[in-house]
């Protein structure tokens, strides 16, 4: 397992500070954080989190579900990305036809 952070430096993007966390592993394994309420049962993801630690975004690459303390992400089917924003407009993101299936949260 892999986790990555840049919590000790959150980047300056728009004018917000940013953290991201990236979560690599084998697959089928669970990943819990000892510290943050963050659980990704997968292979890759990436979770980014605002400087005063609240979601920003998540991303599941290739997984069955992240989860940050309330925050739910599955994807909407087996081997299907995943991708959640708290902004409305998302960037540089192609957005697949079944747009709610891709945005899917619980």
């Amino acid at each position: 397992m892999i986790w990555v952070s840049s919590s000790d430096r959150a980047s300056n993007v728009d004018g917000r500070d940013l953290v991201q966390c990236i979560i690599a592993q084998e697959a089928g394994e669970t990943y819990t954080h000892e510290d943050l309420p963050v659980e990704f049962l997968g292979r890759f993801a990436v979770l980014t989190l605002s400087g005063s630690g609240e979601i920003e975004e998540a991303y599941i690459g290739d997984g069955q579900a992240l989860r940050f303390g309330d925050f739910l992400l599955e994807p909407a089917g087996s081997g299907t990305p995943a991708f959640w924003t708290a902004r409305r407009r998302v960037r540089s993101c192609e957005v697949p036809r079944n747009e709610e299936a891709f945005f899917q949260t619980k």
